[in-house]
Order: C-alpha cells, then sequence, then structure tokens
C-alpha cells in the first residue's frame, strides 16, 4: 500500500469506521426510537461502506488468528486450503 492509497483511501474508512463504533453507547442510550436510531447511526457515518470496512476487517483478523495458530502448533507457515 502506497502512502497515497492509505491517505486516500484506507485512512478515510478507517476512520468512518472508528467514529461509527465510538457511536454506538451514546446513541443507543439516547434514542429508544428505531427510527431515530438508524438516523443518529447515519449521522455519525454508518452506512454501506463501513459496515463492508469492518466485515473487511474482521475477515482479515479471522484469517490473522488462524495462520497465527497454525505457526505456533506446527511450527512453520503452511500453505493451507481455503475454502471458497
Amino acid at each position: 500500500m502506497t502512502t497515497r492509497d492509505y491517505n486516500t483511501k484506507f485512512y478515510p474508512r478507517y476512520s468512518a469506521a472508528i467514529c461509527a463504533l465510538g457511536s454506538i453507547p451514546n446513541t443507543l442510550a439516547k434514542c429508544e426510537n428505531p427510527e431515530n436510531v438508524k438516523y443518529q447511526f447515519s449521522c455519525s457515518g454508518w452506512n454501506e461502506n463501513t459496515i463492508n470496512f469492518l466485515e473487511e476487517a474482521v475477515n482479515y483478523y479471522k484469517e490473522s488468528i488462524k495462520e497465527k495458530t497454525i505457526k505456533e502448533t506446527i511450527g512453520c507457515n503452511l500453505i493451507y486450503y481455503k475454502e471458497t
């Protein structure tokens, strides 16, 4: 990843996701009506791009944990079969 990619592609998505995640407790505490909750989340940057970014992050994290566990168990890096 280049510096330009980081600054123009990754960081804006990361920043929006962090902002959206940080707003969850406050939004849920002050809104009881589900429509108000949706509106508040949209105001804090919660949108399809944010959801996709968080899903990618979780999937990457799961894969890295899986690879780390295999390496620690076996003692070396293995190329293992990934289900598609």
